[in-house]
This record gives C-alpha cells, sequence and structure tokens, in this order.
C-alpha cells in the first residue's frame, strides 16, 4: 500500500514539472515557438517541436532566431547582422516621430519583448530604445530579469502546490492505514509547501519590477521631451521628442 502511494504522488510530482519543461524560441520576424532544444553549434540551432517530440529533428540559421528562452528562465539572444542593417535602413527611411512611443505601454505574453504599444507589438530592439530612464536601460537591466523572475517563480510554485495539495489528499484519504507513520505524506506536504511559498515570493518579486517598468514609462518617460541624434527622412540630425 505504501509502495503503491508513494508512486502516485512522485509521478504526480514529475508530470507537473515536465509539463513546463519547454523552450521558447522567438524568430526574427517576430513569431514565436514552443520546442525542446537539441543542439546549438557555431553557425545553427536544432530543435524539436514540442508538440511533437518524437518527430523529426529541426535544423535552422542563427541568423534567423532572436533569442531562446530555456525552461530554466534564462533566455539567450543571437546577434543578426543583417537585421541589424536592415533596421538601420528603416530609420533612415522612416522619421523617428512615427515611432510608437507615445501611447500606453502594457505587458503582452506573445510579444517579443513581452510589451506592445497601441496592440502592437515591440521588438527587443525597440524596447530598448524606449526604456531609457535616468540613464539606464530599464529593459535590460529590469524588465528581462524581472520576466524570468515571474517564469522561474511560477514553475517552483506550480509543482509545489500540486504536491501539497496531492499529498494531503491522499493523506487524508488513507489516514486510518497511515496509523502512526502519519509523516509519510506530511514530508511531501511541507516540501510542497515550501515550494508554493517560494515561488509565490519569486513571482511577486518579479511582477513588482514589471509593474514599475510599465508605470516608469508610462508615467514618466513618454511624456518627457528628449533631444536625440538620429536618422531622419534628410540625414542624420537632430530631433526633439515629447
Amino acid at each position: 500500500m505504501k509502495k503503491t502511494n508513494l508512486f502516485l504522488w512522485v509521478s504526480l510530482l514529475l508530470c507537473s514539472f515536465t509539463t513546463m519543461a519547454q523552450d521558447i524560441i522567438v524568430f526574427t520576424d517576430g513569431s514565436v515557438e514552443k520546442a525542446k532544444i537539441m543542439e546549438i553549434n557555431l553557425n545553427e540551432v536544432k530543435y524539436k517541436k514540442w508538440d511533437n517530440l518524437e518527430g523529426p529533428l529541426y535544423s535552422l540559421p542563427k541568423n534567423s532566431i532572436l533569442s531562446i528562452t530555456y525552461q530554466n528562465g534564462t533566455t539567450e539572444k543571437f546577434s543578426n547582422p543583417a537585421t541589424n542593417q536592415q533596421d538601420t535602413q528603416n530609420q533612415q527611411d522612416q522619421p523617428l516621430s512615427d515611432t510608437p512611443s507615445t501611447g500606453e505601454l502594457k505587458y503582452d505574453k506573445d510579444s517579443p519583448s513581452k510589451l506592445s504599444i497601441y496592440g502592437d507589438y515591440l521588438s527587443e530592439k525597440d524596447a530598448i530604445d524606449f526604456l531609457y530612464y535616468k540613464n539606464e536601460n530599464i529593459y535590460n537591466d529590469t524588465w528581462i530579469e524581472a520576466n524570468k523572475q515571474c517564469i522561474i517563480g511560477k514553475r517552483i510554485l506550480y509543482p509545489g502546490l500540486v504536491l501539497m495539495v496531492v499529498s494531503g489528499t491522499l493523506g487524508l484519504a488513507f489516514l486510518d492505514d497511515l496509523e502512526e507513520d502519519a509523516s509519510y505524506f506530511a514530508i511531501p506536504g511541507a516540501a510542497g509547501f515550501t515550494l508554493w511559498v517560494t515561488g509565490m515570493i519569486i513571482n511577486s518579486v518579479g511582477n513588482k519590477r514589471m509593474t514599475w517598468v510599465l508605470n516608469t514609462y508610462n508615467n514618466e518617460i513618454r511624456y518627457k521631451p528628449t533631444l536625440k541624434l538620429g536618422f531622419t527622412g534628410n540625414g542624420v540630425g537632430l530631433q526633439l521628442k515629447f
């Protein structure tokens, strides 16, 4: 009986972890794909699609990928000279005042940068350009790390919650059979509670930092006029942004 119960809650715990163990690939065209990264070499990234892990192995050049967020929450960015050159050309062809810098900045889970303005996704480059505050880039310094904290927090708290609930439920169900060995389910239940509380704290800190970035942009940065050297339709010059 005890071996069967132990197998049940261990299996449930492992399932709760594996359901969230996926990598997120953000492509240079803005599309996003859930995957399992198999190999990264000098020029290519090899992966399998998350919804078909037994399927074929895909291989793409690094210059077609903007970033990869791994299952542990860390993000790896890939340089793309061709894209950077095109972005520079687009800046030359389009006045800086046409960029969406005066709308309300919002969190958007589907955006490459997790940010949008006027419902339009912000690329990571746009986010870096817009989120300067007191000579610091709060996208690189705060927003990215805050997103990682939220991801890590959720990946800890949900398995902890599952373990805590399952242990408590099975403990109550087999209370009469346990007799004096009540610690059989109390120990994994306590471990689940610890994971849940730890995840809640990490997730809460990440959410507060993300909220601070959004409020800082919406209440201060977007209404503050700045003088910036950049590309205009007639060449390079100084531009006053409001």
